[in-house]
């Protein structure tokens, strides 16, 4: 990362829509957007209301800052260090938008090459699975920026990069690291950046499933509608590291889920948000039950801490075969740590197969 900048690339105010809006509506309206059916693996889903993490951190995020306000407002929104001091706002960003290298001249660099950048998203949500990655922005996009940048779109769609879909990998680009060809549109408003052709037919067309039709998805979402998350990670069932000892199972999850997803919100402070979907209220009220004890007595697996230094138990609850966990973070430079749940497997957001 250059010059020490660390970030992790994956609710707005008025507007009565549930979690997430920064203008473009909650989470579970927002997986329509994303089409299901891409990729045979797990999808993961990443949400972020860059607006409303400004607005807690007390920051602008606006195309007219410096380089150096910039890279502030964002460590400031990401839990990065401002002033010696980790963030309490932890929201993620597109990893379209890759912000790990914003430093130095990298921001203009990024902005010419493609006419936007992290500073013109209001919102977003990603479909994470490379190379079918699938951004969606709600922001200050202009099509004669784009254009500018880009050159005219064909029927409505920029390509940068190899059409054909090769890496170059002597021809990267702030834009492109791995010199991967992208696909760029307004669609209804809103940027999409997709890292294949196939991806961004499936976008525009309005045929076929989306995400918002997903029976682990979809409810996901709307429970994290309901606690007014500010950023989130969705995906599919996670089972514990297959290095994990058999004699170690009983510190994870008893019971397996067809989805789970880790969020943070701000309640007086930072709260990471939990929710888990399963294929009955059995398996959530055991899992419920499993859980508090987990966080009251139990370690993290990845970290070896005890799991009562990082959380408070605000509340746990099951409504049918949906878990919510609500999690009060005991230390405001640790809320970045719900970033890391899924991602590490650990024992909170995992069970053994």
């Amino acid at each position: 990362m250059a010059a020490g900048l660390v970030l992790v690339a994956a609710c707005s105010s008025g507007d009565d829509s549930g979690g997430g809006s920064g203008g473009g509506g909650s989470i579970a309206e927002r997986l329509e957007s994303l089409p299901a059916g891409l990729s045979d693996d797990p999808a993961l889903v990443v949400f972020g209301d860059l607006d409303e993490a400004a607005d807690l951190a007390d920051v602008s995020l606006s195309g007219d800052s410096s380089d150096d306000d910039a890279i502030d407002a964002i460590l400031a929104i990401t839990a990065g260090p401002v002033r010696g001091k980790a963030s309490a706002v932890a929201a993620v960003t597109p990893e379209a938008a890759h912000v790990d290298r914003m430093a130095g001249d990298g921001l203009d660099e990024f902005r010419d090459e493609v006419g936007w950048s992290v500073l013109d998203v209001d919102s977003f949500v990603e479909y994470q699975v490379p190379p079918r990655n699938v951004t969606v922005m709600a922001g200050d996009f202009d099509e004669d920026r784009l254009s500018e940048a880009l050159g005219e779109p064909d029927d409505g769609v920029w390509v940068i990069g190899d059409p054909d879909g090769d890496l170059q990998i002597e021809d990267t680009s702030p834009a492109r690291p791995l010199g991967e060809p992208l696909w760029l549109s307004l669609v209804d408003g809103r940027l999409v950046v997709t890292r294949t052709e196939e991806a961004m037919d499936a976008v525009r067309s309005d045929d076929g499933k989306t995400l918002g039709d997903d029976v682990f998805f979809r409810p996901l979402a709307e429970a994290l509608d309901g606690e007014d998350v500010y950023s989130a990670m969705l995906t599919g069932p996670v089972m514990a590291d297959p290095r994990v000892a058999p004699s170690q199972c009983d510190a994870f999850l008893p019971r397996p889920f067809g989805g789970v997803a880790a969020a943070i919100a701000d309640d007086h402070g930072p709260v990471v948000v939990l929710a888990y979907v399963h294929d009955g209220a059995d398996a959530a009220e055991a899992n419920a039950e499993a859980l508090e004890q987990l966080v009251d007595d139990g370690r993290s697996i990845a970290g070896r801490q005890p799991w009562s230094e990082y959380f408070e138990v605000d509340d746990i609850s099951t409504d049918d075969n949906v878990l919510v966990a609500r999690l009060r973070v005991t230390e405001d430079g640790r809320a970045g740590i719900w970033r890391q749940l899924l991602l590490q497997r650990d024992n909170l957001v995992a069970f053994c197969t």
